[in-house]
């Protein structure tokens, strides 16, 4: 099923590049077939298969084992795909509501203190103070400048 990986991807590549449009045409047509249960007629998936193990050449026995499993993998592949993009669309969600990559815990990208639950463990840039706001029943404290 790593034609409908590769029907998201070429899809979004298509956006900016005429190259990626046929591509991500044959990933629509080879992913309605295969919803339709039926062989992919454009023979994308067996020229991403042939690709996949052409570079592992020097490998010969990792590439055998990719060639006769390649379903598997390609299924692994899509799973995983699309659990890592569901991640990040609930991580920016959580990032621009509640500031922070997840509502209890601390984010790299978050702005200002970093907050893990109440208490306030973090340095600040020179001359900020970066006092917190705490929330009711919660003792914080206030971050300490970096020399």
């Amino acid at each position: 099923m790593i034609c409908l990986v590769a029907f998201v991807v070429f899809g979004f590549l298509g956006l900016f590049s005429v190259r990626y449009r046929t591509l991500a045409r044959e990933a629509f047509e080879c992913v309605f077939r295969r919803i339709r249960l039926r062989k992919c007629s454009s023979g994308l998936d067996r020229r991403i298969k042939h690709g996949m193990v052409k570079s592992l050449r020097r490998f010969p026995r990792i590439a055998r084992f990719v060639y006769r499993r390649f379903e598997i993998i390609s299924w692994i592949f899509t799973i995983s795909f699309f659990l890592s993009l569901g991640y990040t669309g609930l991580s920016i969600y959580n990032l621009a509501v509640h500031g922070s990559c997840s509502p209890g815990g601390e984010c790299p990208f978050s702005e200002g203190c970093g907050h893990d639950g109440c208490t306030v463990n973090c340095t600040c840039p020179p001359g900020n103070d970066c006092s917190v706001a705490c929330e009711p029943g919660c003792e914080c404290g206030v971050c300490k400048n970096e020399s």
